[in-house]
């Protein structure tokens, strides 16, 4: 885009498109029992965000690196194996969402930040869930327990959000870890 306004586009044209941190966070906490039964979750999320991918993820975009199977969608040749560049052999290209993922020639553009890179990364995440039950005291006792829970909980169960490439949360482009527990609490 011509921001500037001079009829060249260029460096001059940079201008800021966004605020790369969340307007709003939020969370909510829920814990309950109920004979004998309790349960207990979080929720956090962020509103009025959005996230540049970062210079990490996009420079992943090169014909030795590892990209995501969504990049299969880019431009590029019709022929991939073509040493030629003109059209004449097949080599024509096929146009794509996403940049060529061909290395070298002078491709540096695709790291630039521009709109689009800038993805909305609001969410909402299930971040903890627990639930329990407390065997009742006349059985424990039996066995010489003061108290005997069992639980199953969990971490990072879900996230809805429209960013589907990146954890909205996190600024590289690791995948979040989920992590499922079960146990058993004794008190004697």
């Amino acid at each position: 885009e011509d921001y500037n306004e001079d009829g060249v586009i260029d460096d001059r044209d940079d201008h800021p498109i966004a605020i790369n941190h969340p307007a709003m966070s939020f969370g909510f906490s829920f814990s309950g029992d109920w004979k004998g039964i309790d349960l207990s979750f979080t929720l956090q999320g962020t509103a009025m965000n959005s996230k540049m991918l970062d210079g990490n993820f996009i420079g992943n975009f090169s014909s030795t690196g590892s990209g995501f199977q969504e990049f299969v969608d880019r431009w590029h040749r019709a022929d991939e194996f073509s040493t030629d560049n003109g059209p004449s052999d097949g080599s024509a290209w096929v146009a794509g969402t996403y940049p060529s993922t061909y290395a070298g020639n002078g491709r540096d553009f695709i790291t630039q930040k521009s709109q689009f890179w800038l993805i909305r990364s609001d969410y909402l995440r299930l971040k903890t869930l627990e639930l329990g039950y407390t065997l009742p005291t006349k059985i424990t006792k039996k066995a010489g327990l003061d108290n005997v829970r069992v639980f199953a909980n969990g971490y990072n169960l879900f996230t809805l959000t429209k960013m589907k490439l990146q954890d909205p949360e996190q600024s590289a482009s690791y995948p979040l870890n989920k992590s499922f527990n079960f146990g058993i609490n004794l008190t004697f």
